[in-house]
């Protein structure tokens, strides 16, 4: 039996890390740690895994490379594997001298199949999506085939138990489907498109998805169910089968990702039915041509109006997305992103900086430096692309207090060129704290 430790940066139950621990589990021995590098490799030094699997976010690059240095000061024998949307989409991490694998695209075939390799004791230079380093020599291996929807697992619901801020926590976030079906050019679909060659939505079958919620049900007290997938509820037959199921065997309230193409009051009826208090939806940018051509959301204004007026008839709460600072958008186009939200009223807005992340269209050589800096912060302008991003990243910190007092727009412009941004900060966090994180559990 091999022996793999999971790594991650966040103190809350990664889906994906969990849903590899239950694809293996039943052939190797899982660890999960998370916390101070200190936390980390007093873990390490007990568990003695064969392979340490880090799970990389760009934002992390730096923080994951200091890791695998000082795990390779103590354990030159543990092969240390990254895996997650990072090395996936940026695989020129593997250069680094203390990586010594990394896993591109889904990781529970890969890792799998590199454990089960480890244990039988044999070469493991040629498994599908692991690049891996050996005797000074790359092996860069093509991807594995994604899982289908029947194989998608059911998540190890034990490998987070002994962490009581997620054990004990009354919320627990769900999966109901994988990938996406569109290809917005800010997202790394677009990237994962190219990948695999076709889409890679998949929906999970809904028995899969109920009996999951059952189980980690019985081991903690939860009181919502947040589904981050990226849209929820495309599909008809599968919505139809999910309300009745959630309702007659967890009807606990809910809240989902919407695309307001796919915004009908029957939809909404059907949510509510089941318990869903909050929807989500991806507003990105007030400009049509912003949001259309440059982001390809296709997503008109009438469609989002009309979206909108669903929801409020039927009185559920909405949250909407933003990003300011995006590619060819300038102050002016800029306002019309607080217009827009002004208007539609939201519950609750959200809003950042854009950043170009490896695997989406506008990544490239030229943002490069920015991205990977120790100093990169995703809520910070990494790259301007316009000679008013400094006035659009003071109108972002402004953006949420705008829409909640709407007079403020008035002055936009006059604050927009104060060089305030100290004040600014300070501003959006108060914002955050009062209006984000309060409205957020209204409802529940």
């Amino acid at each position: 039996m091999a022996k793999i430790l999971f790594v991650q940066n966040y103190n809350d139950e990664l889906i994906g890390i969990a849903s590899i621990a239950s694809y293996i589990n039943q052939k190797h021995q899982v660890g999960v740690i998370f916390g101070s590098h200190q936390n980390i490799i007093e873990k390490y030094k007990s568990f003695k895994p064969d392979v340490v699997g880090i799970c990389a976010l760009t934002k992390d690059h730096s923080w994951v490379l200091s890791l695998a240095a000082r795990i390779k000061s103590i354990g030159k024998n543990s092969i240390i594997l990254l895996g997650g949307p990072h090395p996936t989409f940026y695989p020129e991490i593997i250069a680094d001298k203390y990586v010594d694998a990394i896993c591109v695209g889904e990781g529970e075939k890969p890792v799998l199949n590199l454990l089960n390799r480890i244990e039988d004791d044999k070469e493991y230079i040629d498994i599908p999506s692991i690049w891996i380093k050996k005797d000074n020599k790359l092996y860069k291996n093509g991807n594995q085939p994604l899982l289908n929807s029947e194989e998608i697992p059911i998540r190890d619901v034990t490998l987070y138990k002994s962490f009581s801020n997620i054990s004990e926590s009354e919320i627990l976030t769900v999966m109901s489907s994988r990938g996406c079906p569109f290809n917005c050019y800010f997202c790394c679909e677009y990237q994962l498109q190219k990948m695999y060659g076709a889409n890679n939505f998949r929906l999970r079958k809904v028995e899969d998805v109920i009996k999951e919620i059952e189980l980690l049900r019985k081991n903690r007290d939860i009181q919502i169910i947040k589904f981050q997938d990226e849209v929820f509820g495309i599909n008809k037959k599968w919505l139809q089968d999910f309300v009745r199921q959630y309702k007659k065997r967890i009807n606990l309230p809910f809240y989902s990702l919407l695309k307001c193409n796919y915004i009908s009051e029957n939809i909404i009826e059907q949510l509510i039915e089941a318990g869903c208090f909050r929807v989500g939806i991806g507003i990105e940018s007030g400009d049509e041509y912003i949001r259309n051509k440059v982001l390809n959301k296709n997503l008109s204004d009438a469609t989002i109006k009309k979206g909108v007026e669903i929801l409020k008839k039927k009185k559920i709460s909405f949250h909407t997305f933003n990003m300011f600072g995006l590619p060819q958008e300038n102050f002016k186009l800029a306002l019309k992103t607080v217009d827009l939200n002004v208007r539609l009223k939201p519950d609750i807005v959200w809003s950042a900086i854009f950043q170009p992340y490896p695997g989406t269209k506008f990544f490239s050589d030229k943002v490069r430096h920015d991205i990977l800096s120790p100093r990169f912060n995703r809520f910070k302008v990494s790259h301007s692309y316009s000679k008013d991003s400094v006035k659009i990243y003071r109108l972002q910190k402004l953006f949420m207090l705008t829409v909640k007092i709407p007079i403020v727009k008035c002055i936009l412009p006059v604050l927009a060129r104060l060089p305030l941004g100290w004040l600014y900060d300070r501003l959006s966090q108060l914002m955050w704290s009062f209006f984000y994180d309060r409205e957020l559990k209204k409802g529940i």
